[in-house]
């Protein structure tokens, strides 16, 4: 029976496993902008995207648990160790190239710069940047 059709108390360590497996697999998906014609693709799924479906499933269940809809978790290790659910993760290392940073700002509008200055002074990324800040964040990048 497939994951989705388990009843929440039913699903086990095995069908989890079963799950995060299918989610590291990348696939490539097509998207189709609203409003318009153009379709993009997009790589989607990954050891980190099943670290973080790992994480908000373990979550799901925590709360499940206090609030009574479950009494255990799948989560829950029998055995002293690493976690054999979750995958090392390797972090970017990103440098700007000679001359990249000066193209950005030749083309930027004053306020645009004021973010770009701030964005690699402070090595934030795009999503961090805007929540500290408070501002919301659109993104025009299609690809």
């Amino acid at each position: 029976m497939p994951f989705t059709e388990k009843p929440f108390a039913d699903i086990i360590r095995a069908d989890l496993k079963q799950l995060l497996a299918a989610k590291v697999a990348p696939t490539v998906r097509t998207y189709k902008k609203k409003g318009s014609e153009k379709e993009f693709t997009r790589t989607v799924g990954g050891k980190t995207a099943a670290n973080r479906l790992y994480t908000r499933l373990c979550a799901l269940w925590n709360w499940a648990i206090e609030e009574q809809y479950a009494t255990t978790s799948p989560f829950i290790r029998t055995r002293k160790g690493k976690n054999r659910l979750k995958h090392d993760e390797f972090s970017r290392d990103r440098r700007l190239r000679d001359g990249e940073e000066a193209a950005l700002l030749q083309h930027a509008n004053d306020h645009l710069k004021d973010v770009i200055v701030a964005a690699l002074e402070t090595g934030c990324g795009r999503a961090r940047f805007c929540r500290c800040s408070g501002s919301r964040c659109v993104s025009s990048r299609t690809t």
